[in-house]
């Protein structure tokens, strides 16, 4: 009986869970919010159309520091902005670039996802939190 109790206190709290939303940070009321700024899901990558791998490889790695720089600053973890979302997004992204770069493959759709996301990183730097 005692088990049951639990299991079915456990489950009400998981199902409760779900319905649950995000604490809202962004300073802006729901209905005043604006749209979100996201990254298409396909794109023309710049850098994909560069012919030398070399230089498509500095370019991310440039953008993979940045990132990972601007990921674990103080004022990137304080800000109320979306600035952090971008930075462990465009982290991801180019670190997984990298690594298809550092095996001599050139993956347009990653590249773009880098190129996109860094891009949204520097936007919402650029703002005041």
């Amino acid at each position: 009986m005692r088990f049951t109790t639990l299991a079915v206190g456990a489950m009400v709290m998981v199902s409760s869970c779900g319905a649950a939303q995000a604490a809202d940070l962004s300073g802006y009321p729901v209905e005043r919010r604006p749209a979100a700024a996201a990254c298409q899901a396909w794109g023309d990558s710049a850098l994909a159309r560069e012919p030398n791998i070399s230089v498509v490889q500095q370019e991310i790695e440039a953008r993979y520091a940045e990132a990972r720089t601007v990921s674990v600053q103080l004022s990137t973890e304080a800000s109320r902005s979306e600035r952090i979302t971008w930075a462990y997004a465009s982290r991801t992204a180019c670190g997984i670039a990298l690594g298809m770069l550092s095996m001599r493959e050139v993956d347009p759709d990653r590249l773009w996802n880098c190129e996109c996301y860094h891009a949204r990183m520097r936007a919402t730097m650029s703002r005041r939190d």
